[in-house]
């Protein structure tokens, strides 16, 4: 038997060529997918309000200290002596560092010494003093704690007499700034009205009923 081997060299070669083709196919059809579709639903923001986190409240702001003076008595002779309270208040719930006031006394009154305070982390300045004592003071408080109201007293001498109005400067700190300065208080330096006893007006009277029966005697 006789093989031809142009056909059959042929046929092999029809048969690589098949499987050639088939090996390139089989993976281009594996890699087609059906195009994806883009989703063009409009965008709603109460749906994802959920999902962003909502922003951190501001701290609130920190008031600044108030202070108040009083004279104490309030009206008093010329060359005596009163007693002169300051009151410095933190009003918010965090301390307060720094926090200074100054104060000039009125001419004619003037600070002698030190008196009492309520709080052990102040200090005091007294400048400009003469014989009759000092004019200007300077207080500061470092921390004033936290709702905390700390006092300070001091004798005081009124040179003459007058009315001596005094009002400090505006109180301040570091965190919360500058305050008010503190009411006017009024302190009166007076010569006082004279007066008189009960005894002392009867024995008036006795003199000018005595005076008066005197004076109808004679005209009659």
């Amino acid at each position: 038997m006789r093989l031809d081997l142009r056909w059959s060299g042929t046929a092999v070669l029809l048969v690589w060529c098949l499987a050639v083709v088939s090996a390139v196919a089989a993976p281009v059809t594996a890699q087609l997918r059906p195009p994806s579709v883009t989703n063009t639903k409009a965008f709603n923001p109460s749906t994802t309000a959920s999902k962003v986190a909502a922003p951190m409240p501001a701290a609130a702001a920190l008031l600044p200290p108030i202070v108040t003076k009083t004279f104490e008595p309030v009206v008093i002779r010329p060359g005596g002596t009163a007693t002169m309270t300051f009151a410095v208040t933190n009003p918010n719930a965090s301390d307060l560092s720094n926090v200074v006031f100054t104060d000039t006394m009125p001419s004619g009154l003037f600070i002698t010494g030190f008196g009492n305070n309520v709080c052990s982390n102040w200090s005091l300045s007294l400048t400009n003093g003469g014989p009759d004592g000092y004019p200007d003071l300077s207080v500061g408080v470092n921390p004033l704690s936290a709702n905390t109201t700390c006092t300070f007293s001091f004798p005081m001498f009124a040179k003459s007499a007058g009315d001596f109005y005094n009002t400090t400067s505006a109180v301040t700190s570091t965190e919360a700034g500058s305050g008010p300065p503190s009411n006017t208080a009024l302190l009166q330096a007076t010569d006082p009205i004279p007066t008189m006893s009960w005894l002392g007006l009867a024995a008036l009277a006795a003199v000018l009923a005595l005076a008066g029966i005197i004076a109808v005697r004679r005209r009659a």
